[in-house]
């Protein structure tokens, strides 16, 4: 059955605005990075592991923390399969999660990620905002915070600048899988237009989204 209010994920590089935007948008809409999701049921873990096992074996170089963020990306799947109150904002998400597996990996299994993409498309967001925000201002925005969690950020700034342009091809990627598998509407942003405006273009999405359920 169609989920009356949509789950909405964002999508982008760091600094590419993904968290200003949804502290913009309305309060009543919850948001997942406030909370962790319940583990995901024995079988769905096993459902996962055994259409991802072909793109992980296939990673070059295979590193543990790519396991972990797999795992992540399972209990992650809790956000899409719950009934939303409200529409339900994930700031990042399945799609951020393979982003980061693709991260510094230098070759992989073009197949075996969209299997495991197609088999993960059912239950993918309702909507996807995605912000293509330029490598290069994403990365003047993530050397004026001057701080942060990603991994990016944590690199000397050649290396950041150097890794954002990469990441941004990875997401273009991702996406046009997306965009062949899954059912979900795709808004692209620029990343660069007031928040004020990205916002309201996401609330007018919600509310047609809304109209035709």
């Amino acid at each position: 059955m169609r989920r009356a209010d949509p789950v909405i994920e964002f999508v982008g590089l760091p600094g590419a605005g993904k968290s200003t935007i949804t502290r913009a948008l309305p309060q009543a809409w919850p948001t997942s990075r406030n909370t962790d999701p319940p583990p995901l049921p024995l079988a769905r873990r096993l459902w996962l592991c055994r259409n991802a096992l072909a793109f992980m074996l296939s990673l070059r170089p295979l590193q543990w923390k790519d396991i972990d963020r797999m795992a992540r990306l399972a209990a992650e799947l809790r956000f899409y399969e719950r009934p939303a109150t409200g529409p339900l904002v994930i700031d990042q998400g399945m799609i951020q999660k393979l982003w980061s597996i693709l991260l510094d990996r230098t070759r992989y299994s073009a197949s075996a990620l969209e299997r495991l993409v197609a088999a993960l498309a059912p239950t993918s967001a309702d909507l996807v905002v995605w912000l293509a925000t330029p490598p290069a201002v994403a990365a003047e925005r993530l050397v004026a915070r001057n701080g942060g969690n990603s991994r990016l950020q944590k690199r000397p700034e050649p290396d950041m600048k150097a890794g954002l342009v990469a990441g941004q091809r990875h997401y273009s990627m991702l996406m046009e899988l997306y965009r062949r598998h899954a059912a979900s509407r795709i808004i692209e942003l620029t990343g660069t237009e007031p928040v004020e405006v990205n916002a309201a273009r996401i609330a007018a999405a919600v509310a047609e989204f809304r109209g035709r359920t």
